[in-house]
């Protein structure tokens, strides 16, 4: 009796392994896929990053000009000889401004593309300037002039354009405002 032999089953050389041309292009096709994604990855983040920026930007320039348009309806008055499109000077009523505080003033930095707010002292001094709205693009101020109760020529109405452009995202905030009280005297 003979014995059953197993069949051979001898492996190709195909089948043992990959070719170094089919390596390569495997190679190739990874290399490919992993930079289309690294790609796609990278520009999400700077679009998140884009518009978190311009969300921060223009939020800020909502508060500077809800609180400047504040301010202006607010108070006794504003030097027209001190205005500018790049400076607001408030004179706030004795009643609510600080025992130091002469004049509350927001004023356009073109340099920093900033808004800031500082406070000159009746001593003379000046505060530190206080970053309120940031990716400011142009001189934000105008202003009219008339005659107040008393006959004065005195700023009647203020106007403020806040520009934020981050990247290619661009907003437009404005709002104008009238010093009552000193309409009113």
């Amino acid at each position: 009796m003979t014995a059953a032999r197993a069949p051979r089953h001898r492996p190709s050389a195909r089948a043992r392994a990959l070719s170094l041309p089919e390596m390569l292009v495997s190679l190739a096709i990874t290399a490919t896929l992993l930079v289309a994604v690294g790609a796609a990855l990278h520009a999400s983040t700077r679009l998140i990053a884009d518009t978190e920026t311009f969300a921060r930007g223009s939020q800020s320039a909502r508060v500077a000009m809800a609180q400047m348009m504040a301010e202006v309806r607010r108070c006794d008055s504003i030097d027209p000889a001190r205005m500018s499109a790049t400076l607001l000077p408030i004179l706030r009523p004795a009643e609510t401004r600080p025992a130091n505080e002469a004049l509350r003033v927001y004023k356009y930095v073109p340099a920093t593309k900033q808004l800031v707010l500082y406070f000159e002292y009746t001593s003379g001094g000046t505060s530190a300037e206080f970053p309120i709205a940031h990716d400011v693009q142009a001189a934000p101020f105008s202003w009219t002039t008339g005659a107040d109760a008393l006959g004065h020529t005195a700023v009647v109405r203020v106007t403020a354009a806040l520009d934020v452009k981050v990247g290619t995202d661009h907003v437009r905030l404005s709002g104008s405002a009238s010093p009552r009280r000193s309409l009113n005297n």
